[in-house]
């Protein structure tokens, strides 16, 4: 049955139905007018059926015609899909890809800065993993991925397996709405009972927080906790509460206003690390990885 149409004559079927018109339909596929009226009679022969209801030189799809069309626009759509993503397939296999994880204790804006460098080259194409750690170091492990960055994880979180390089030591400051912004002068004596808004107990950066307060004598009252940073900024900006950020992930909450630079927190230790397999074959991912290290 396949064998007896000839697809050539669909498609022009197809251009003539969705243009609206023969005149216009030429224009699109660059024959006459007379040819292409004669392509759709063979097609019409062909199913047996006309395709369109004919006044003058006025054409109108009837209910054949439309049924017909329901099908040509999935076949031509698919057609189409076919030839760009096989173009896209040969344009990515000339260059070099990595699949990046990024931890949600990586804040978005921070982490399209550190792999700004990455993007603008030519030559090369990223893929970005966002999900849970655990699930990012199991990927690692099956090579799923090339490299994850996160802020520096607990030593359970890691295995002897995974090589972990140092890229960035952010900044930490401590950050509050408006109203919290007038009540504390004194860091950290003026942060004792006030609602913080923390990260999660097995984050690293959390455990420095802690023993600080704890030395400190200092006592906050935790109302949420979380890793995601773009989390912990939308819950500082709207349930008055403080909260340890990086000072480069909330640079737009503070230039508008929405958030307060209250202090820094400067007795941290915590790093952006990238986190790689030791026994990796490809000496492309740690030349990535300088790479960012640079631009930063």
């Amino acid at each position: 049955m396949l064998n007896d149409i000839n697809f050539n004559h669909l498609y022009y079927f197809f251009v003539i139905a969705t243009e609206g018109s023969l005149a216009k339909a030429t224009k699109v596929l660059n024959v006459s007018q007379p040819t292409l009226s004669q392509q759709l009679k063979q097609l019409e022969k062909q199913m047996g059926k006309s395709l369109f209801n004919r006044t003058g030189r006025a054409l109108q799809l009837n209910d054949h015609g439309e049924y017909i069309l329901d099908f040509a626009k999935k076949m031509f759509f698919q057609a189409e899909l076919m030839v760009s993503s096989f173009s896209y397939r040969q344009q990515m296999k000339s260059k070099s890809h990595f699949r990046i994880g990024i931890t949600s204790s990586v804040s978005r804006t921070y982490a399209s800065r550190l792999l700004k460098p990455l993007f603008e080259k030519s030559d090369m194409s990223v893929s970005i993993i966002e999900i849970e750690t655990e699930r990012l170091i199991e990927k690692l492990h099956a090579r799923e991925v090339d490299f994850i960055l996160s802020e520096t994880l607990s030593e359970h979180q890691l295995s002897d397996a995974i090589k972990v390089i140092d890229v960035k030591k952010p900044e930490y400051i401590y950050v509050c709405d408006e109203k919290f912004a007038k009540k504390v002068v004194v860091i950290p004596k003026d942060l004792d009972g006030l609602p913080y808004f923390k990260y999660t107990p097995l984050n690293h950066l959390q455990r420095e927080v802690d023993k600080y307060f704890y030395d400190s004598g200092i006592l906050p009252d935790v109302v949420g906790e979380t890793d995601n940073i773009d989390i912990m900024l939308a819950a500082t900006e709207t349930n008055n509460c403080f909260s340890i950020v990086p000072k480069i992930s909330v640079k737009e909450e503070l230039v508008a206003g929405r958030l307060f630079h209250i202090g820094n927190f400067s007795y941290s230790k915590t790093k952006i690390c990238a986190l790689i397999l030791d026994d990796h074959t490809n000496n492309g991912i740690e030349e990535v990885i300088n790479e960012i290290k640079s631009s930063v």
